[in-house]
């Protein structure tokens, strides 16, 4: 009998995937899922190169120059090497960048490779929430150290931040020192998650006047 056949078919089915549950780990469960795969692990990596392009690598893998967005990432911590596209190749060095992913969370790298080293520009990514409510949290750090930080225009504090309460909403941020030039941008803050970030000022030249 065909409805007594689909029936069987279908007890069976519902076994095997109890089963499956109950000893194969739910991430590695759902990884093999099409679909829903790429709602599962849909964390996203955004790079951008201030002043000029950047060759993006993740474990040794090139994704091309920026801008570059990775998608479908799983949780977990990442490290991004930086090559600045250059016809001169000794002037610039790689940058390495190290950040955690959370599940279904943007991340953004938006730097400018200068020469001598010099890094400017910040660094977004969202982390678990210090906290059990409706709020959201910012940590921020600064290279220089100890520069201050305005949030919407009203002063907040000086750097390092460690869990600023703040509520679920976009910002803008400004960050400045003496000696460096400030550096402006926009920010969400996610309700349950703390928004890292980390900021690098550039050293605003200094003129040397000849004497006459």
């Amino acid at each position: 009998m065909p409805s007594l056949k689909t029936a069987t078919i279908l007890i069976v089915l519902a076994v095997l995937i109890i089963v499956a549950a109950l000893f194969v780990p739910f991430e590695k469960l759902v990884s093999q899922i099409p679909y829903l795969n790429q709602f599962y692990n849909n964390t996203t990596v955004t790079i951008t190169a201030r002043k000029g392009k950047a060759e993006v690598f993740l474990e040794s893998k090139s994704y091309g120059e920026t801008p570059v967005t990775i998608s479908d990432l799983k949780p977990g911590e990442y490290r991004f090497r930086l090559k600045r596209v250059s016809d001169v190749t000794d002037a610039y060095e790689d940058r390495f960048v190290q950040i955690e992913l959370e599940r279904n969370t943007e991340a953004i790298i938006d730097l400018e490779i200068a020469p001598e080293n010099i890094t400017s520009g910040y660094i977004l990514y969202y982390t678990e929430s210090p906290k059990n409510n409706d709020k959201g949290y910012l940590s921020v750090t600064t290279e220089p150290e100890e520069a201050t930080v305005y949030i919407d225009g009203e002063y907040a504090s000086r750097a390092p931040i460690n869990a600023y309460l703040a509520n679920p909403k976009s910002y803008t941020l400004k960050i400045n020192k003496s000696g460096y030039e400030d550096l402006e941008f926009p920010i969400v803050v996610e309700e349950g998650y703390n928004l890292n970030v980390k900021a690098y000022l550039f050293p605003i030249p200094i003129e040397i006047k000849e004497s006459k």
